[in-house]
C-alpha cells in the first residue's frame, strides 16, 4: 500500500471489490459527477451492477478506492487499450474535495499503472469548465493535448506520459 500524507490527511488505495458497488455507484451517480461526466443522464443501478461485474473481471482494467484517514472517499479508474495508453476517470466524494485528496490518490494509481505498463500514455477527457479536476491532473503532470466536443459539451482531453 502507498501511503502520502499531506496536512494530516493519509491517503490510500485499495484494489476495488464487489462490496464496493454501492459507493462507487453513488458517488459516479451524484449530480456534481453526473454534470461533469461525458454521459450525463443518471445511472440506473442494474446497469451499475451489471457495468461494474465486468469491469472488475476485465484485463486492463484497474480501479481502485481511496481512503482518506480510513475512510472510503472516492474511486480511480483506468482503463488500459491496446494502443498504449489509458483513460484515467475519478470521482472523490463531495465531503472530500479541496482538501488534496483526489490529487494524492490520482498520482499513486499514476505510479502504479506506470510500474506495471512501462511507457503507457495516461489520457483523461475533463469538461472544459471543470477547472478543479483540470488544475488536479495538470499537478499530477498531464498536460493539455488537444479538445474536443461530445454534443454541444466541450472537453479537453490531457495526456500524461511516462515519467
Amino acid at each position: 500500500m502507498t501511503l502520502l500524507r499531506e496536512q494530516q490527511q493519509v491517503v490510500e488505495l485499495r484494489r476495488a471489490g464487489w462490496r464496493d458497488s454501492h459507493a462507487v455507484w453513488r458517488w459516479n451517480n451524484s449530480a456534481a459527477a453526473r454534470a461533469v461526466s461525458r454521459r450525463t443522464g443518471s445511472i440506473p443501478i442494474a446497469a451499475h451492477q451489471e457495468w461494474y461485474s465486468e469491469r472488475l473481471c476485465a484485463p486492463g482494467h484497474y480501479m481502485w478506492i481511496a481512503t482518506a484517514d480510513g475512510r472510503d472517499v472516492g474511486v480511480v479508474r483506468i482503463d488500459a487499450r491496446g494502443d498504449g495508453a489509458g483513460t484515467v476517470s475519478m470521482v472523490i466524494d463531495h465531503t472530500a474535495r479541496g482538501r488534496g485528496i483526489g490529487q494524492q490518490a490520482l498520482n499513486i494509481a499514476c505510479q502504479r499503472l506506470e510500474a506495471l505498463l512501462p511507457g503507457v500514455v495516461l489520457e483523461a477527457w475533463i469538461l472544459s469548465k471543470n477547472t478543479g479536476s483540470e488544475r488536479c491532473f495538470q499537478r499530477c503532470g498531464f498536460e493539455p493535448w488537444r479538445s474536443t466536443t461530445r454534443g454541444v459539451r466541450l472537453f479537453n482531453i490531457y495526456r500524461r506520459e511516462t515519467r
